[in-house]
């Protein structure tokens, strides 16, 4: 687990949602699916796994 109790791919999927938005602010559509479908799948595997999806604001990228 990462600082504060969050798995790291709980810290990856809020970085692919970070990636996101930075796709969303280049116009880039298909990145923007893309990170977004990454980072759904990601927080999908960890609430089947019971494991929190949000980082705490101790996490760094």
């Amino acid at each position: 687990m990462a600082a504060g109790g969050v798995s790291a791919p709980g810290v990856a999927a809020a970085r692919e949602q970070q990636l996101a938005q930075d796709a969303v602010e280049r116009g880039w559509p298909r990145e923007v699916e893309r990170h977004s479908a990454i980072a759904d799948r990601i927080r999908s595997l960890l609430a089947d796994l019971g494991e929190s999806t949000e980082p705490s604001p101790d996490d760094h990228c």
